[in-house]
């Protein structure tokens, strides 16, 4: 016999199952959605995330440029520093190699003795 009014066995009772349960298909495929909407909404957080990040990163970076004029300066600051290091090398080299040749394999040795 059961607990309840008039024999009848709560909802949900039926196949023992508890009040509540929900069948495994039904909550694999509700925790299969959650999971792709929660992965896709941190997908979308991090994308925004990282735009946000490009932005600030492209407004607060300055510009770095150079003019023609301290190009200059920097070339006659430069050239008078090494001044005093500087010599001026002229002449010229002449390289020449002699080489010897000699011959040691003999056709016929002792025979014809025609060097090779």
């Amino acid at each position: 016999m059961s607990d309840t009014p008039e024999g009848r066995q709560p909802p949900g009772d039926e196949a023992g199952t508890q009040p509540g349960d929900v069948p495994h298909a039904a909550t694999d495929s509700a925790a299969e959605s959650r999971s792709r909407g929660g992965c896709a909404a941190l997908l979308a957080l991090g994308m925004l995330l990282a735009a946000i990040i490009a932005i600030i990163l492209i407004f607060r970076v300055p510009e770095v440029t150079v003019s023609e004029v301290d190009m200059v300066d920097l070339a006659h600051t430069t050239l008078q520093q090494e001044i005093s290091a500087a010599f001026l090398v002229t002449g010229e080299l002449i390289v020449t190699a002699d080489t010897r040749v000699q011959n040691t394999k003999t056709l016929l040795p002792g025979l014809l003795d025609v060097d090779l």
